[in-house]
């Protein structure tokens, strides 16, 4: 006799726009299914699930520029970055020298 096991579903996570909280409440969801509902007239991202509805207020945060003046990270700061991580986990592991950006 075949026995089939049955493969849990994995939930399912959509997104989309409303116009305001009203909206976001009455938007109907199945269950096992998480929506992620921006608000399109407030700064406001709602995640409703057939059991659950919570609202999280949206604020801009400034980005931290790199050493070379743009938003994109190099190589050498990823390093830098995993290599004081590393050492805040284990100060054992020696910590990375700063080049301050030259080549090294």
């Amino acid at each position: 006799m075949i026995h089939h096991q049955q493969i849990p579903a994995q939930p399912q996570v959509m997104f989309d726009f409303v116009q305001s909280e009203m909206n976001a409440i009455n938007y109907l969801v199945a269950p096992g299914v998480t929506v992620y509902l921006l608000d399109q007239t407030n700064q406001v991202l709602y995640e409703k699930t057939y059991q659950t509805f919570k609202a999280y207020d949206l604020s801009e945060r400034q980005v931290q520029q790199n050493q070379n003046g743009s938003g994109n990270i190099t190589r050498e700061e990823i390093s830098q970055m995993i290599a004081d991580a590393l050492h805040q986990y284990n100060p054992h592991i020696p910590k990375k020298e700063r080049n301050n950006g030259q080549p090294g």
